[in-house]
């Protein structure tokens, strides 16, 4: 019963946090600290920093 509870628990927190997700986004972004944190993590993440330097740094036919 109570591993049923705490799944159920764990199903409505990830819920919440989905539909609220770009207003966490929003306060993320805002305080400095951690979105030097958010940054650092992302450029170790290898397909995100590779997509971003990718785009980043291609070159456009003018």
């Amino acid at each position: 019963m109570r591993f049923l509870m705490n799944m159920v628990l764990i199903g409505v927190g990830l819920m919440v946090m989905y539909q609220q997700r770009f207003r966490i986004m929003r306060y993320v972004i805002s305080v400095g600290i951690l979105r030097r944190l958010m940054v650092r993590i992302g450029m170790n993440l290898p397909g995100l920093r590779e997509k971003l330097f990718q785009t980043t740094f291609s070159r456009s036919a003018l």
